[in-house]
């Protein structure tokens, strides 16, 4: 069976011990399959909006032995899940926005019985804005490099505590600038806020925007000087 990737194995390292854990675009299950072999879970649900990743991971379900401990389904996001068939959730490999429309889509997740692992590919600062403005606490997030890049992996629960997202936590989430991965994730969002400024500064009408994103540089900056 195909080793975890890094981003798959730091998600691992975060499910509780005995969760059941529902995995939203399994993929191939290689996540799945790893929790219950390692006996970290005992059940897990593996859900996928494709047939042709699903019968992938059907087949490799099949050849662990594990189709008594992995349900699997083909669905759009959520949908496939029912509430409190798993109280661990997780969500990878996916843009920012749309992880955060499947949480959008599904309400029944704002409830604290549910701890939700997400890991965007891109748009991370779409997700965080999504959760804190919802009523979600990021209550952790680390990066981790993967295969020439770097992503974050973030753990939330809900906390009712609805608030506007300021826009510094929006890009850097609690990501520790101490820790190596953390800060070289870090040196990517400052290095991607100064092209953006400097790409729109000279575009007629777009000066504002440009000088928010230079100012966010240069708070990204300050964090990483400490």
């Amino acid at each position: 069976m195909q080793a975890l990737t890094a981003r798959l194995a730091a998600i691992a390292g975060r499910i509780p011990p005995g969760a059941t854990v529902a995995d939203i675009g399994t993929d191939h299950g290689l996540l799945p399959i790893a929790l219950v072999t390692s006996g970290r879970c005992e059940h897990a649900i593996a859900c996928d909006i494709r047939e042709k990743p699903l019968a992938a991971a059907r087949r490799n379900v099949a050849a662990a032995g594990l189709t008594e401990n992995i349900e699997l389904r083909l669905g759009d996001g959520l949908a496939a899940l029912k509430a409190e068939e798993a109280d661990c959730i997780v969500i990878a490999g996916m843009g920012g926005d749309v992880i955060a429309g499947i949480l959008a889509r599904a309400p029944w997740v704002q409830d604290r019985r549910y701890r939700l692992l997400l890991q965007p590919m891109t748009s991370a600062e779409v997700l965080r804005r999504y959760l804190c403005e919802t009523g979600f606490q990021i209550e952790s997030e680390s990066a981790v490099f993967d295969r020439g890049r770097y992503y974050t992996v973030l753990s939330a629960i809900f906390a009712g505590n609805a608030a506007p997202c300021d826009e510094l936590f929006a890009f850097c989430g609690r990501l520790d600038p101490k820790r190596n991965e953390d800060r070289a994730y870090l040196q990517k969002v400052r290095k991607r806020l100064e092209d953006c400024a400097r790409d729109l500064e000279n575009a007629p009408g777009r000066e504002a925007v440009a000088s928010t994103y230079d100012s966010l540089a240069r708070r990204v900056a300050a964090l990483l000087e400490g």
